[in-house]
């Protein structure tokens, strides 16, 4: 390594030059305390006074120059994001996945991935947890082991996914898309599918109107979509269900809070529920989850 290479990485790298002096002061020290006869060692006192600071001031820089470079790689990947955000294509999606895995990598999780394209990615073990993913593209894709806790999901579209071991606890899904998709040991509890309780059920958006001068004030989405979906060892459990669309679901051994809880769902304008108990029933035998929450198991007749 040239001196301009070692110039250049002491600049980059400040806690090294600390480093480098701390070795080479307790070095030329050691030589002295070896040597020197002991009456004369007074001034040695402070030069090992000396080394005790710059051990110190480079323990305190080391530690500021690692939350700094931190800091300065997880801005660096939200960049890059904003950057491919609005790209529909594979690269896009490769880039994207790159950058949240750097930033997993360095504990954050909780980017703004609002319209990024994954449709037929392969996404497996990321953390998505607390993103932002409204009106993101997952059609097609792969998810497996990835955590989706306590997303903003609203308007995504997993259109023909194939979703395995992922967690979607807590996270807001109105008016996300699930049409034709394969969903095992998913967690969606606590998870709010439905839509507010006026919302209509056809696939417009309600809107609340201002009493007099008649104008929109908000857009409410509309429940998830889950046509033709196959749910196999999914939780359901204190999920808002209401006006969900369950029409042709395949249901295979999935967890809910009740014996009742057809009834329960058809009575929150769930679609596709009506002739439900012609194929599936709800085991009556109560299990309970390592947390001591109940659930029963659909199953097929």
């Amino acid at each position: 390594m040239s001196l301009i290479e070692v110039r250049d990485k002491f600049i980059k790298y400040p806690s090294w030059l600390f480093l480098a002096l701390f070795v080479l002061v307790s070095i030329v020290l050691y030589i002295f305390d070896c040597n020197i006869p002991i009456a004369s060692r007074d001034v040695l006192v402070e030069a090992h006074g000396l080394v005790f600071d710059l051990f110190v001031f480079g323990v305190v820089l080391s530690f500021y120059e690692y939350i700094r470079s931190k800091r300065d790689k997880i801005e660096r990947h939200i960049t890059e994001i904003d950057a491919f955000r609005t790209w529909h294509e594979k690269e896009a999606s490769y880039r994207i996945l790159y950058a949240i895995k750097e930033l997993n990598n360095n504990g954050f999780s909780e980017a703004n991935l609002s319209n990024c394209y994954f449709e037929k990615a392969n996404i497996q073990t990321l953390i998505f947890e607390k993103a932002i993913l409204e009106d993101a593209n997952f059609n097609s894709a792969f998810l497996n082991k990835v955590n989706m806790k306590n997303t903003q999901s609203e308007g995504a579209k997993f259109i023909g996914a194939n979703i395995s071991h992922t967690d979607f606890t807590d996270s807001n899904l109105q008016n996300t898309d699930f049409s034709g998709s394969n969903l095992a040991w998913v967690n969606l509890a606590d998870a709010i599918l439905g839509g507010p309780e006026f919302v209509n059920n056809s696939k417009m958006r309600a809107t609340q109107v201002d009493v007099i001068t008649r104008k929109p004030l908000k857009e409410f989405p509309s429940a998830a979509n889950f046509e033709n979906a196959i749910l196999s060892w999914v939780d359901l459990r204190g999920c808002n269900l209401y006006g969900v669309n369950f029409k042709n679901v395949k249901f295979n051994d999935v967890k809910v809070e009740s014996v009742t809880w057809f009834e329960e769902v058809i009575k929150l304008n769930a679609q596709g529920l009506e002739n439900i108990n012609d194929t599936y029933y709800i085991d009556p035998e109560e299990h309970k989850d390592s947390s001591g929450r109940r659930y029963f198991w659909i199953k097929t007749k």
